[in-house]
């Protein structure tokens, strides 16, 4: 749900920054340039979204399948993250930008695996039993 409430957030707030930038030889006299639109609204958004709904109908069913393809997703949207981390110079907004979101979806990343393994087990969660020890 917050990953849903973020994708959000940032598609408006990325919309509106890059709209007010559009120079006018790019959109040649048509009344909307979608440019910026058509990026951010279906490329970040589209991915964002499907990844909340993934995560979100994946834990709440506790359908492994979901989760792992969710991962996989997250692994392929983050590239651009680890592009940043290890090339850039960490200087600009935008880098702390992207670090903040490689650290947010690998600390998710890591509660998802381990929410993973345990879908696979039939103990329910259980970590430790508290039963007797065995008779020697």
């Amino acid at each position: 749900l917050i990953e849903l409430i973020i994708t959000v957030i940032v598609t408006i707030a990325n919309v509106v920054k890059y709209s007010q930038f559009v120079n006018d030889e790019d959109c040649q006299g048509k009344d909307v340039c979608i440019g910026p639109i058509i990026k951010y609204c279906v490329f970040d958004a589209f991915f964002g979204i499907l990844c909340s709904v993934l995560l979100f109908i994946g834990a709440r069913m506790r359908h492994r399948c979901l989760l792992i393809f969710w991962i996989l997703i997250t692994l392929g949207c983050s590239i651009k993250y680890l592009y940043v981390f290890f090339v850039s110079d960490w200087t600009s907004l935008e880098d702390w930008v992207s670090i903040s979101y490689l650290l947010f979806y690998t600390a998710v990343t890591l509660v998802v695996v381990a929410f993973t393994k345990e879908c696979g087990t039939t103990s329910g969660g259980v970590v430790h039993d508290y039963r007797a020890p065995p008779a020697y």
